[in-house]
């Protein structure tokens, strides 16, 4: 584990370091450096042959690597300088690219990150596998998600992280994107062994999460003061994804309809299309952060498969989210009807291309209002465990846009002959 002290507890970390209880040499994280002691710390590590291994400038902290037997020569010299006395030191006794690192001692959880946990344990999509993680030292976090480690840390691969599912499974994964928006920092990445996929949005000192490995899907969710749940979840117990009426749907979306013509479009010119997300009562009870903790993950997935699909002009943006005043009574078939008067207002008001409506209804995973819908209907409904890892976010999206689902379930040609699903035997589509 990673073992914080501050100055005057230096000696508890040095004492006692022997060849046989302390390889060396020892790699210290060095935080909250005063510029002005600067140059006599520079001088300090050049008389005792102290290493700076990384330079973390936009955290204040550096990483250093002590020789064998100078641990109380840095520790007393350290003491007599005038501007260093507010120096926190982190000993490194293990692989700092870890994102989350597990409790050094029981954590004392408050009330409303027990309520949280317990009703992550308890939904019906969850395996039992929750596990209980705190996040790293933030300089490592940051670098980590925005530079990587690579050689000069020890570490042979850049830009990989290590991610705990539970304290006995760890994963190694490689960057393949990363950006910084208005919602967080989003960092996208495979994990090769297991040919999977993860998305990270980092806000501060909460990072929401999707992983989906070879049919295992995972979910991060931020409790709140640095504290994160990973989530297994059961793909078997996901709900279906839409109720039988929306078969109806289908059959109406074969019928000839009569649309107002598309404008011209500059194959070059950026598109932007802009959504308003509302969320009920219930669904801002099971996130510390509604908005940061699963809408704004969602939105990087839907971005990450359009760029996939080779159509990286095109760009989802949010300009909206709230909470409703809509509550979750009867059953799944009423979300639609009851809501749409009031997100088609809030559409207007936000001037939003798409309305969404998160709900805490497992009964299934979403519905579109329509397949390539009309100005009144470009809604839909979704369930917030399937927003996210599941990705009927997107799902139900892409049928307001005219997509049909995989030509196995649905051969039908309108409104567009090419415009089905991918299935890629039973492993995803």
């Amino acid at each position: 584990m990673i073992k914080t002290f501050s100055l005057l507890a230096l000696t508890l970390v040095f004492t006692g370091m022997t060849a046989c209880s302390q390889p060396s040499p020892q790699k210290i994280l060095v935080q909250d450096i005063n510029p002005e002691a600067k140059v006599e710390l520079e001088a300090l590590k050049r008389e005792l042959n102290v290493s700076t291994i990384r330079d973390l400038k936009d955290q204040k902290s550096e990483i250093w690597q002590i020789p064998k037997g100078k641990e109380d020569q840095l520790q007393e010299a350290i003491r007599s300088l005038k501007n260093a006395q507010e120096l926190n030191l982190t000993a490194l006794q293990q692989d700092y690219r870890q994102l989350f690192v597990r409790p050094s001692q029981s954590p004392q959880l408050s009330e409303a990150q027990n309520r949280l946990l317990e009703h992550m344990k308890s939904e019906k999509i969850a395996s039992g596998r929750v596990s209980l993680f705190e996040l790293n030292e933030m300089p490592f976090v940051l670098h980590g998600l925005t530079k990587g480690f690579d050689q000069r840390d020890g570490f042979p691969d850049r830009g990989t992280l290590k991610i705990q599912l539970s304290p006995e499974e760890q994963l190694s994964v490689v960057k393949t994107e990363s950006s910084l928006t208005d919602g967080g920092y989003i960092w996208k990445g495979s994990v090769k062994e297991k040919d999977g996929d993860v998305m990270l949005l980092a806000n501060g000192d909460s990072i929401t999460g999707s992983l989906n490995l070879k049919g295992k899907v995972y979910s991060i969710r931020p409790l709140g003061k640095g504290m994160h749940a990973v989530i297994e979840k059961r793909t078997d117990a996901f709900p279906d994804d839409h109720p039988p009426r929306f078969q109806k749907t289908a059959e109406e979306a074969n019928q000839a309809r009569d649309m107002p013509p598309s404008p011209p479009l500059d194959r070059n010119e950026r598109v932007d299309i802009d959504l308003l997300v509302a969320y009920t009562k219930r669904v801002t009870r099971i996130y510390h952060n509604v908005e940061n903790d699963l809408i704004r993950l969602a939105l990087a997935e839907l971005n990450a498969s359009v760029r996939q699909s080779s159509l990286g002009r095109i760009r989802f943006r949010l300009v909206h989210s709230y909470e409703t005043k809509y509550e979750e009574t009867g059953n799944w078939d009423d979300h639609l009807i009851k809501i749409k008067p009031e997100i088609n207002q809030k559409r207007q008001e936000h001037s939003a291309d798409i309305g969404i409506l998160i709900v805490d209804d497992g009964d299934y995973c979403g519905e579109a209002a329509q397949i390539r819908a009309s100005k009144s209907k470009a809604f839909c409904v979704v369930h917030h465990n399937c927003a996210t890892g599941y990705y009927s976010f997107g799902h139900e999206i892409g049928h307001l846009f005219g997509a049909r689902h995989d030509r196995y379930v649905d051969n039908e040609t309108t409104p567009f002959p090419y415009g089905h699903g991918f299935l890629n035997g039973n492993q995803w589509r």
